[in-house]
């Protein structure tokens, strides 16, 4: 048992550590604006890429702990506000806690994060005291138009704008005139500081309405100049200081460099660093032309997002992403809308089971749902998702099963089809028509020995969202809608595989229309049917041997570090948080030259 001495000195330690803590001198918040690379779309399963790397691995291990789980930093509290309910929702709310992830993105989301992680880790490292971050950021919007400062003017047509500026100023003021609720290191007698502000945006900046350059000769129209942009940014900072009545604020820029340094031949441009003294100037140089005016002289910096673009996680995705397309896409359809096997890029799978695919009858039958009755929705990882509600009439419970009893269901050839085609590739042909009903359901029997195959797949045609059936048990569920008909593969894994037996195997898939609701002939449109192939163990190597040609399994571990696109800097945690980090070492090193003599 641990003695009361030595308990007494723990405690003592503890208030002395908090002590140190908590009373170090005013609370030092910073602001973070901007748009959806601010809010951030790295996902925690990002995270185990960026320790591959020696030069994130430090930064790494600051934000997850031994096991791969983030840290929560007590140090640093974050309130953020953005948008709820989904990427494309319109309200708006606030989110407030120690700083960990479930900052970024939408703010339901418990998994995402942004550059705020490793920004305000680094920040409360160099400063050595309690932080509070204010986060205020909505993707898909412009300087030029939603966040455009007050002193900008109005913009030329007339229209409203810099509603998200506004917001963004109410939410920092709220926190301001109360920072302990925020932050349960703030001292009253101490005060705040607002020790900082960051501005990370510009992406959609490239579609507002900057004046076009002349056009070279040949081409059509010439490039934009954005020398607007920098005289609305250096108005934004000139507006925040004042609001926050701190005249010389030190101001990070984040720069937008998605893509890096290189151009199309994969060579730096030799100006991707320089700003000129006047326009005409680029995006990238506009944005960072502030740091370069007399008046910001060492009290903004522009940090070169582009130097943390990560070139190999990229050329992976790009090989893994052609490896998927192959694999994903088993065939597609010959003009007459018949399976195309000649148009597969692989070989050696075959269709399995007699009766042969051409001899194949299926029975089916089609009912309606009631209105709006199908779906089940919720939100993952931030983001909607809908899936098949399975209180069907009780006329088809079971009807999955192998013993079901579809003896009075249609029966005839696949595809299955209903409705108008509207053409884009090639139209299926119908073999045997859906009738009313928006929700199909289909079984086929066949029979084969699994002994004689490595790998097994099925490849479903269907235009609309479709569960998958083995046996009665459910392989595979797709949620959406296709704009090309093709025949999609899904791999078996082995255990899924264990539900085929030798002999009669049955096959089902619950189809519908009406998914999307758009409101044109599309949204009564399906055909549906499914292909079993299996692959022996020989043609099996010969085929996981052309797919290394194409992507390694080095590459699919280096892909593993992306979850989003391109202009959201592939949704990477090492990229996110290596910005994160400059953003937070270029403030530190202008608040230091601020107190030096």
């Amino acid at each position: 048992m641990m003695g009361t001495n030595r308990i007494w000195s723990l405690v003592l330690g503890m208030l002395v550590a908090a002590s140190w803590a908590y009373a170090s001198g005013p609370l030092k918040i910073y602001i973070l604006a901007g748009q959806s690379n601010m809010q951030g779309t790295a996902q925690i399963t990002t995270f185990p890429h960026m320790a591959m790397d020696s030069v994130s691995k430090p930064l790494h291990d600051k934000l997850v702990d031994e096991d791969g789980v983030p840290r929560v930093h007590e140090d640093v509290y974050i309130t953020a506000i953005s948008k709820g309910g989904g990427w494309h929702a319109t309200i708006d709310m606030a989110k407030q806690g120690p700083l960990t992830v479930g900052y970024g993105g939408p703010l339901e989301s418990e998994t995402m994060f942004g550059p705020e992680l490793a920004f305000g880790v680094t920040m409360q490292e160099l400063a050595g005291e309690p932080i509070l971050l204010i986060k205020a950021s909505w993707g898909g919007r412009s300087l030029y138009e939603h966040f455009r400062p007050p002193s900008a003017g109005e913009l030329p047509d007339g229209k409203a704008s810099g509603h998200y500026y506004r917001l963004m100023m109410e939410h920092v003021k709220e926190v301001l005139a109360d920072p302990g609720k925020f932050h349960p290191a703030y001292d009253p007698e101490q005060g705040y500081e607002v020790a900082g502000f960051v501005w990370f945006q510009g992406y959609n900046d490239q579609f507002a309405p900057y004046p076009h350059l002349p056009a070279p000769e040949g081409q059509r129209r010439g490039p934009k100049d954005f020398t607007e942009y920098s005289r609305l940014l250096a108005c934004l900072i000139r507006d925040v200081r004042e609001e926050v009545n701190t005249p010389d604020m030190p101001v990070a820029i984040g720069v937008i460099g998605i893509g890096g340094h290189r151009n199309r031949d994969g060579q730096p441009p030799p100006e991707a660093m320089v700003v000129p003294l006047e326009g005409p100037l680029t995006l990238r140089q506009a944005m960072a032309a502030p740091a370069h005016m007399p008046e910001f002289k060492g009290t903004v910096a522009a940090v070169q997002t582009a130097d943390f673009w990560d070139h190999e996680l990229q050329a992976a995705h790009r090989r893994t992403r052609r490896l998927g397309g192959i694999r994903d896409v088993a065939y597609g359809l010959t003009p007459e809308g018949d399976v195309d096997f000649g148009s597969s890029q692989t070989e050696g799978w075959q269709s399995l089971g007699t009766p042969s695919l051409e001899e194949r009858r299926w029975r089916y039958t089609a009912f309606d749902t009631a209105p709006g009755a199908q779906y089940d929705s919720t939100m993952v990882e931030g983001r909607e998702q809908r899936f098949f509600r399975q209180d069907f009439p009780a006329a088809y419970a079971g009807w999955q099963l192998p013993d079901f009893d579809d003896s009075n269901w249609q029966e005839g050839p696949a595809p299955i089809g209903r409705g108008p085609f509207i053409r884009r590739r090639n139209a299926p042909e119908i073999h045997s028509a859906w009738d009313d009903g928006n929700m199909l359901l289909m079984r086929t029997t066949i029979t084969l020995d699994p002994a004689d195959y490595e790998a097994f797949r099925v490849c479903i045609m269907a235009k609309e969202s479709y569960n998958i059936y083995l046996n009665g048990e459910k392989l595979f569920s797709y949620v959406w809608f296709q704009r090309d008909y093709h025949y999609r593969a899904y791999y078996l894994t082995a255990e899924q595989a264990a539900h085929l037996k030798k002999g009669d195997n049955v096959l089902a898939v619950q189809a519908n229309i009406r998914h999307h609701g758009r409101g044109d002939n599309r949204a009564e449109t399906n055909w549906v049917n499914l292909l079993f192939e299996g692959i022996t163990k020989a043609d099996h190597e010969k085929l996981l041997a052309f797919y290394d040609t194409i992507a390694t399994a080095k590459d699919f571990e280096i892909a593993s570090g992306r979850s989003n696109q391109d202009f959201h800097y592939l949704g990477s945690a090492k990229i996110y948080s290596r910005i994160g980090e400059a953003l937070a070492i270029a403030l530190h090193e202008m608040d230091q030259k601020k107190v030096q003599p």
